[in-house]
C-alpha cells in the first residue's frame, strides 16, 4: 500500500507523533503498554493506530487476543520517520 501522506496528517496530532516516537524506540509494543507510556486513553491509542495502520506505517500482530503493533518497515516513509525522530531526540535508539 503506496498511499500519499501528507507530513501535516502524520504529526497532526501530540499522540500520533507519541505513539510513533515509542514505537521507534521500542520496536514492538502492545494497546495497553502504548496507553501507560503515552498516557492516552485506551479509545485514544486505538483511533491513532487505526489512522497510521491506514497511512500504511503501522503493522499489526496478532497472538490469540494479543496485539502488538510495530512500524511498518515496508513502508518507504518508516526509515525517514526512524532516523527523523532519532535525530530530533538526539539520541541512539536500539534498531
Amino acid at each position: 500500500m503506496d498511499l500519499k501522506i501528507k507530513l501535516e496528517e502524520v504529526f497532526s496530532s501530540r499522540g500520533a507523533t507519541s505513539i510513533i516516537k515509542l514505537l521507534v524506540k521500542k520496536e514492538e509494543i502492545n494497546v495497553t503498554a502504548l496507553c501507560r507510556l503515552t498516557g492516552l486513553s485506551h479509545k485514544q491509542v486505538e483511533k491513532y493506530l487505526k489512522r497510521l495502520i491506514n497511512y500504511g506505517l503501522v503493522r499489526e500482530k496478532r497472538f490469540g487476543k494479543i496485539r502488538i503493533f510495530a512500524l511498518n518497515g515496508n513502508n518507504k516513509y518508516v526509515s525517514i520517520l526512524r532516523e527523523f525522530v532519532k535525530n530530533w531526540e538526539g539520541q541512539s535508539f536500539h534498531q
